[in-house]
């Protein structure tokens, strides 16, 4: 029994990264043939490793942020105020 859950949790996984290979726009049709033949080839290892790869290359080309840092105001002093000692 647990041989058999383990069996299907490792076909599911595959199956996730698979999808995943398929749905990334950011790769050609032979790297996504490629990294499939990979995860099936070595089920457990090549899945781990072909996810990690395709979560780095989406998070490597997400858009930028809306251009604000720490989220506070926009307001700051300028460097010109702040070597001419402005208030």
């Amino acid at each position: 029994m647990l041989l058999e859950v383990s069996l299907l949790l490792v076909l599911v996984f595959n199956i996730y990264v698979i999808y995943r290979v398929v749905k990334c726009g950011l790769l050609e049709k032979a790297q996504k043939v490629l990294q499939i033949l990979f995860v099936l080839i070595f089920p457990i290892i090549g899945a781990v490793v072909i996810l990690l790869f395709i979560r780095n290359i989406e998070k490597d080309n997400e858009p930028p942020s809306s251009g604000q840092f720490g989220g506070g105001t926009q307001k700051s002093l300028s460097n010109f105020e702040v070597f001419n000692g402005s208030d």
